[in-house]
């Protein structure tokens, strides 16, 4: 008899808790969203907010409809009712108002809306509970079926279902949908079990792999493989404005970009560099022979790929002008981070929870196909790419998890073998399959646990004979990652591009010398006699001679500031910040940017022959365009990016600010110091850029620009201003030192 009445305590505790738990797990999640407070959330409000009716349909409506569901289910179920109850389903709505209260807090508008939802719920929550059962199942049937709806949009619409009722939307539709299947599997218990044993088989026999997306296979008249040096030359071959450079007795720019990761932050920093530059110089994308991107740079680089693909070459360098015409943003401002969401909560957690993964998800892909809005994003990556294209040849690098190594997707392959990495070559896509340029920079943007790795296979590589005559084939495969986790500034690849460039102009002369380095493909310029020269200095007139081609190489890096802070800005004891769940995590993702700021230097130190000497700043041939992160408003790491914080980027990139505008402010007051920070980064920005303008546009003489003195690295640097976050005394930051005019005076 105790025991039977222990049982009956027991079974009714346990069913008065199921009753309630949907509710309590959404006031839980909700709750840590308010304390943690990622701050992608603001960019997700800022667009959301902008839309009274999106507020209205994909997050009050849904909301007050959950909360009667959760009601209708404790009145049918528990034998206790109370008012608390009606407290406890108008608590997640609280929360999200709350929640969009601290997003927006001067909106008049929140306040109101969701204290009408709450009162709205209180209101209908006992009539509605009052119709019992049959309420009851059908709130659950119309439930499962707007899930099904989502679930097919979300399969056949590619992004515009996801983008159309947006993050916050997805993510209160799935809490809601998952809330009310964990009631759903309370109603009978022998079926709850069921489901709870098959989610648990196939938790234990589902591999969580992803491929790569992939092409139909190069057909076998595109599959060779395309050297560097070759693709150098045929492309130099091409240029229709490099008569011009022969007549002024100038070397022809060659211009290798670096683009960082960052997530969103990162592809609208490099779009915006370039897009801008190059509506400043009409002539320089077509100087641009390879950009190397990681992650987020990567998809910045093929955005401006995409715009510079549609121009023509200009056949004389233009005149460098400001223009007034306002760069398309339409794709940076675009909603990348919804697509994810409802790939992962309408068809992700299902599609894990079920024996095979039948509905295949891809988190990556939706990102891809969030971003694949023109032809070019959505062509091959190899054949992209031609000697004749008025856009830059894009390199994305991802990272090998097996080996920890580089893994480069490029149109071409380099002249020598790597010791830390492998080219994705056009071999391997007529074994295994070719792969868009969206894919490409999405391969080098798979950062779990947002876009999770990515298997690539590459075709068979190995065959053993077995018994009887016949052959087993393996297949080669690498399982790809975000390529931050090898170098999150790109400048390693790029070095290694900066090289191919010198290595090819050293093969040329190898086939004039008749040595057996001399490739094959080089035969037409060994018959000419013909040379790729790499010159030293801009400013010094060149000797065209015969058919020889005279170039000068720039390294142009495009990164943020990782996050070096000023003193202003640090508040508390690091202590504070510790966390056993979190550090992990946290260090990984220091590290990683601290490789970043390390591979930045060591490319600084590698080209630093050219900055130890006297001469003039644009002799050195490497300005790094710097987005001043540590001292900006936080911005978001995800994928994106709110108006608000666009127009925070391009107040930094935009050449507005003339390069001595310097700010005097030598106060101690923290925003005035802020706001100096800002303008003397813009400043900044503006002077790396300005110092190569003579680079593509001939009318100017490059003689005029900064000069700098001789000094000993040794020594003590000159007191001069120095921008707080400049990182390396004797490196991209070396036009802090004094610039002075050919004459010895100070340069104006």
């Amino acid at each position: 008899m105790p025991g039977a009445f222990a049982t009956l305590i027991t079974s009714t505790i346990w069913r008065e808790i199921g009753c309630r738990i949907a509710p309590v797990l959404l006031i839980v999640v909700y709750a840590i969203v308010v304390v943690l407070w990622p701050s992608q959330l603001d960019d997700v409000f800022e667009l959301l907010l902008a839309s009274f009716p999106a507020v209205l349909l994909t997050i009050i409506v849904p909301s007050v409809f959950f909360a009667l569901v959760h009601y209708s289910y404790i009145a049918n179920r528990s034998p206790s009712v109370s008012w608390s109850d009606k407290l406890l389903i108008v608590l997640p709505q609280v929360l999200l108002g709350l929640t969009c209260l601290r997003a927006l807090p001067g909106s008049h508008l929140i306040g109101p809306l969701f204290a009408s939802a709450v009162t709205l719920t209180l209101l209908l929550a006992t009539p509605f509970a009052k119709r019992g059962a049959r309420a009851l199942y059908g709130s659950m049937g119309a439930t499962g079926a707007l899930y099904l709806v989502c679930l097919a949009l979300t399969l056949t619409s590619n992004a515009w279902f996801a983008q159309t009722i947006g993050a916050m939307g997805i993510i209160v539709l799935a809490l809601g949908f998952y809330s009310v299947a964990l009631l759903a599997l309370q109603l009978d218990r022998r079926v709850g079990w069921v489901v709870v044993c098959v989610v648990l088989l196939a938790l234990f026999l589902n591999k969580p792999q992803q491929d790569v997306s992939r092409l139909p296979k190069l057909p076998p008249e595109q599959s060779a493989n395309v050297p560097f040096a070759k693709a150098l030359s045929d492309w130099l071959g091409q240029r229709v404005d490099l008569p011009d450079y022969r007549d002024h007795r100038r070397p022809y720019p060659v211009v290798v970009v670096s683009a960082a990761g960052g997530g969103i932050v990162a592809a609208a920093h490099a779009y915006a560099a370039l897009a801008e530059f190059s509506a400043y110089c009409p002539s320089f994308a077509q100087h641009l022979f390879v950009a190397t991107g990681v992650s987020g740079g990567s998809f910045g680089l093929a955005l401006f790929a995409a715009e510079a693909e549609k121009r023509a070459g200009t056949p004389k360098s233009l005149a460098c002008a400001q223009t007034h015409a306002p760069l398309d943003t339409k794709d940076l401002t675009a909603d990348h981070l919804s697509p994810i969401l409802s790939v992962l909560l309408f068809s992700g957690v299902p599609d894990f929870l079920m024996p095979g993964r039948p509905l295949k998800s891809d988190l990556a892909r939706a990102l891809e196909e969030s971003f694949a809005t023109s032809d070019f994003l959505r062509t091959d990556q190899a054949l992209a790419w031609t000697p004749a294209s008025t856009a830059p040849a894009l390199s994305f690098v991802a990272t090998d998890l097996r080996q920890g190594k580089r893994f480069v997707f490029a149109p071409f392959v380099p002249n020598y073998s790597l010791t830390d990495g492998q080219y994705f070559s056009r071999q391997d896509e007529a074994n295994a399959g070719g792969i868009s340029v969206a894919a490409a920079a999405g391969a080098s943007a798979r950062f779990p646990w947002i876009t999770p790795t990515g298997r690539l296979d590459l075709g068979p590589t190995d065959r053993t004979v077995l018994p009887g005559g016949t052959y087993h084939i393996a297949d080669d495969a690498r399982i790809l990652a975000d390529g931050g986790y090898f170098d999150d500034s790109g400048a390693v690849t790029a070095l290694e591009m900066y090289r191919q460039v010198e290595d090819s102009a050293k093969l040329t002369e190898d086939c004039i010398e008749g040595t057996a380095y001399c490739p094959k493909f080089f035969a037409d310029r060994q018959n000419r006699e013909c040379r790729i020269i790499v010159e030293r200095e801009f400013t010094a007139r060149v000797d065209w001679k015969g058919c020889d081609d005279h170039i000068f190489l720039v390294m142009l890096t495009i990164a943020p500031t990782y996050g070096v802070s000023t003193d202003f800005l640090k508040h508390g004891d690091p202590a504070e910040d510790q966390s056993w769940l979190l550090d992990p995590v946290s260090t990984m993702l220091a590290v990683r940017s601290a490789k970043g700021e390390l591979a930045l230097s060591a490319l600084s130190r590698t080209l630093g022959d050219r900055h130890g000497a006297a001469g003039y700043a644009l002799d050195a041939g490497y300005p790094v365009l710097r987005l001043p992160t540590d001292i900006m408003a936080p911005l978001p790491l995800g994928w994106l990016l709110a108006p608000s914080h666009l127009q925070e980027i391009l107040d930094q990139v935009v050449l507005h600010v003339p390069c001595d505008s310097w700010d005097l402010y030598d106060g101690n007051d923290p925003q005035l110091l802020r706001k100096k920070e800002l303008h003397d980064a813009g400043v900044s920005y503006s002077c790396q850029l300005e110092q190569i303008t003579p680079l593509f546009d001939l009318s100017r003489d490059p003689t005029t620009g900064f000069y700098f003195p001789a000094f000993d690295p040794n020594e003590a640097l000159p007191n001069v201003y120095r921008p707080p976050y400049s990182s390396d005394p004797f490196g991209p930051e070396r036009m802090y030192l004094p610039m002075l005019a050919p004459s010895g005076e100070p340069a104006r």
